[in-house]
């Protein structure tokens, strides 16, 4: 009986130890910045929102059921009325950007003006 318990137990052991693990995020590096602010300016002049571009610090994406790690936002300044964009990152890439809701906080965030590419 005991050698059956000490089978179990292992076998429920081994199992544990091939779990694969989360990957760990990656911040953007100096160029993939360069990248991602320009295809953040081109995506504020297509949309064609009054006022100026600003943009978020890169910070965690809380929302949940969104494909990214990290979230930065975009708002237009002087606008009529400010309309928030926000730009989902996964390993130092945008893989999605949509209109802000209230799960993304950008409301919440501090700006900074977005640079012309």
């Amino acid at each position: 009986m005991r050698s059956i318990v000490i089978i179990v137990a292992s076998l429920f052991l081994f199992g544990c130890g091939t779990t694969q693990f989360a990957e760990v995020p990656t911040v953007p590096n100096a160029t993939e910045w360069k990248s991602i602010r320009a295809t953040i300016y081109s995506t504020f002049t297509n949309l064609k929102l009054d006022g100026s571009p600003e943009i978020s610090p890169l910070h965690k994406n809380d929302a949940l059921g969104t494909p990214a790690d990290f979230a930065i936002c975009l708002r237009n300044s002087g606008g009529k009325t400010a309309k928030y964009v926000v730009f989902l990152i996964n390993q130092s890439k945008i893989v999605d950007y949509r209109f802000a809701v209230g799960l993304d906080r950008c409301g919440r965030q501090t700006y900074t003006p977005l640079p012309k590419p």
